[in-house]
């Protein structure tokens, strides 16, 4: 099933800048299951 664009979502452009900022998950806990990009 294909994820509805909202305008409020993030633009390539505005995710290359963010994503950096995201740590990333720890280890040794449960493996993220959720898209980061999806929740920013």
């Amino acid at each position: 099933m294909a994820r509805k664009f909202y305008p409020t979502d993030l633009t390539n452009m505005e995710w290359e800048i963010l994503s950096p900022l995201i740590p990333p998950a720890k280890e040794g806990g449960h493996p993220r299951t959720t898209d980061m990009r999806e929740i920013c």
